[in-house]
């Protein structure tokens, strides 16, 4: 699979249902990814 990260700012969870995969990923995965997604949006 994928984690797309390409203008999170401008996820609109109304129109584009998403699916949350936090038990399918592997914890040392979901770190990094939310490490960037809290660089890329200011956290």
């Amino acid at each position: 699979g994928e984690i797309l990260t390409s203008h999170v700012r401008s996820i609109d969870t109304r129109a584009r249902p998403i699916s949350y995969a936090g038990g399918a990923v592997p914890a040392e995965t979901l770190h990094e990814v939310r490490s960037k997604l809290a660089a890329l949006i200011g956290l």
